[in-house]
């Protein structure tokens, strides 16, 4: 960086995206999201799950939160199941068969690093929930 370069500020999210992003991975990270098949049933189970902390989805700041939670599944949350069952089981089709997911999709997740910024909403998720349990 030059002197000429004016220093560029890290962006933080804004309360609501935060908010928004950390109950996306609270639902995605619920037991039985990533095997639902359409996005009625996500919708319902998500809606459960917001009731639950006295959220509710039809609020402006959860708009498009299935997106978000199925992305959080998708490329964080099965990625990490994914790599912790490699070493216990010999194949692909093994894990698939145990995660309900077809063979290709354990294969993607077995190719896919999980960036810094979804391994950050979880923990920010996870550090938010360990404090309710408190």
């Amino acid at each position: 960086m030059t002197q000429d370069q004016p220093k560029k500020h890290k962006k933080r999210a804004s309360p609501n995206r935060i908010k928004h992003n950390r109950m996306a991975a609270i639902v995605a990270k619920t037991e039985g999201f990533g095997a639902l098949k359409n996005k009625k049933q996500r919708v319902e189970f998500a809606r459960e799950i917001l009731a639950r902390y006295g959220e509710d989805i039809c609020h402006k700041r959860y708009y498009g939160i299935i997106e978000t939670a199925e992305c959080i599944y998708w490329f964080g949350i099965l990625p990490r199941k994914v790599n912790e069952l490699i070493d216990t089981y010999d194949s692909a089709k093994d894990i698939a068969k145990l995660l309900g997911h077809t063979e290709l999709r354990i294969q993607r997740a077995m190719d896919h690093v999980v960036s810094d910024n979804i391994n950050n909403i979880l923990d920010e998720a996870d550090s938010w929930l360990n404090k309710l349990d408190n």
